[in-house]
């Protein structure tokens, strides 16, 4: 039996706590990169086109991405989000290979901190 795998590299999540003067909603952004050998989230972003050349980029309405996309993909999500109200908010992760879920409560990537991984392959 040949194996296929979908490698998912998490979300970049930047979470803003504004309550009720949030400015906006946010924007979730995707980015898709196909001929992806391997389950790992490194087989992603060790190859050569990444992060710059992806083979589809677009827009998301909500924080997940169709199933059964293809195989031997990588995916990374990434966006803000400013939630209508302050509170305890729940994150979790997917996927049918490796995937990591990172969270920033600022607009600075270096202050990410992963929160959730799964190392299936």
């Amino acid at each position: 039996m040949k194996h296929l795998y979908t490698t998912f590299v998490g979300l970049i999540l930047f979470l803003t706590f504004y309550g009720q003067s949030c400015p906006g909603t946010g924007s979730i952004n995707f980015q898709r990169w196909n001929n992806i050998n391997g389950s790992a989230v490194s087989n992603l972003t060790s190859n050569q086109n990444y992060p710059n050349s992806p083979s589809a980029t677009g827009t998301l309405t909500s924080f997940e991405t169709p199933a059964n996309t293809g195989n031997n993909i990588g995916v990374r999500i990434n966006g803000y989000i400013c939630p209508p109200i302050t509170g305890n908010y729940v994150f979790w992760i997917a996927s049918d290979a490796s995937g990591e879920l990172w969270l920033s409560t600022s607009a600075n990537p270096a202050s990410k901190i992963r929160i959730a991984f799964n190392t299936n392959a």
